[in-house]
């Protein structure tokens, strides 16, 4: 990521200050954020009006890789 990926707020004083760009901890510290708030999946696609009502049925969702075998494959949430 390049600085142009930093995210750039407009404090209660007016001044501009930047949040750089960091990777977080770990994926479960990420899953644990979509779980509890799962709206952002759909940033700026969502219609206002009429936003998406979502809720997560499962983290790290197993998917076998054929009929009766054991999960071989996960997907991080299925919703």
């Amino acid at each position: 990521m390049k600085d142009a990926d930093n995210i750039f707020l407009v404090n209660a004083n007016g001044e501009l200050d930047m949040i750089p760009y960091e990777q977080y901890q770990s994926e479960d510290l990420l899953q644990g954020i979509v779980d509890k708030y799962p709206e952002i999946l759909a940033g700026e696609q969502i219609n206002p009006d009429d936003p998406p009502r979502w809720i997560v049925i499962k983290r790290e969702a197993g998917i076998p890789s054929s009929e009766n075998e054991g999960n071989r494959w996960a997907v991080d949430h299925l919703s």
